[in-house]
């Protein structure tokens, strides 16, 4: 049959080859089925990276807690050598006063050598602390 042929009801005007419909359909399935599959990977993948995502916060998270610890121990420590140094230097302060007024005094006779020197004595120890 031609193109501008005339047709009766009835008349086969084509035929259809039924192996190429078939393979045209296990094509369409095979494609179909490989994208499914696609999909299913993409999703567990997407399950994966937003378990890994979670994990990740978790520990930011963590390591932002220990960070902090770690910050407020640190202060209290410098807080603790603030005073002590606050204290030793009240202390070399009360010692060299001592140093000089029994200097003074052993020299004009009204305390002993010994208890001169001891004051002098204890004034450098408070200085070297």
């Amino acid at each position: 049959m031609r193109e501008g042929d005339v047709v009766n009801a009835g008349d086969t005007i084509a035929i259809l080859d039924d192996d190429q419909i078939r393979a045209r359909e296990n094509q369409a399935r095979a494609t179909l089925l490989e994208a499914e599959a696609k999909a299913k990977g993409a999703q567990e993948q997407i399950a994966v990276l937003q378990e890994q995502l979670q994990q990740s916060q978790l520990q930011v998270g963590q390591s932002r807690l220990d960070t902090a610890g770690r910050v407020r121990q640190a202060e209290a420590e410098l807080a603790t050598a603030q005073s002590d140094l606050a204290q030793q230097e009240a202390a070399y302060q009360i010692a060299a006063f001592d140093k000089d007024a029994y200097t003074r005094l052993a020299k004009s006779g009204a305390v002993s050598e010994r208890q001169g020197l001891q004051a002098s004595t204890t004034a450098d120890q408070q200085a070297a602390q």
